[in-house]
């Protein structure tokens, strides 16, 4: 379990936690909320407060950001992803922990078929129409199609 705090940047002082039951990465903020991933679950939290405005599960999920309603989800075969997927060119992407790099189409979340690996999960950068997955101590770069 870990826990998310909000800080007043002007005294440190805290302005609220959320408890986040199965741990997860670092959150996003975005559309005036802030999404925090735990396991299979995206929680969105009022930033003022830090209450949970709702919840949606499975692995991806493309929902409407101001009222959660899911658009589609996947849960890509079982796969694990460790590390926040990167948005461009019409495409989600990520790494699953056996190093495959999996594309999905960001209208429907159909798969894009890409015979991309890195061999481990790594961190992804989006520049410029390329792939850059840093994985260990190699920086991999691909040049990605239209989604």
């Amino acid at each position: 379990m870990a826990t998310l705090y909000a800080f007043d940047a002007g005294t440190g002082a805290i302005l609220w936690s959320f408890r986040v039951p199965d741990g997860g990465p670092i959150p996003a903020v975005a559309e005036h909320r802030v999404f925090q991933v735990s396991g299979s679950r995206l929680f969105a939290l009022n930033p003022a407060n830090g209450r949970v405005l709702w919840t949606v599960r499975g692995l991806f999920t493309s929902f409407d950001a101001a009222t959660g309603a899911v658009r589609w989800a996947t849960t890509q075969g079982g796969a694990s992803f460790f590390l926040p997927p990167v948005v461009g060119g019409g495409m989600l992407l990520d790494v699953a922990d056996h190093g495959q790099i999996v594309a999905l189409r960001t209208v429907d979340g159909t798969r894009v078929p890409l015979n991309l690996s890195v061999g481990t999960f790594g961190s992804l950068a989006l520049v410029q129409g390329n792939l850059y997955v840093q994985a260990g101590i190699t920086l991999f770069k691909f040049a990605l199609p239209a989604g």
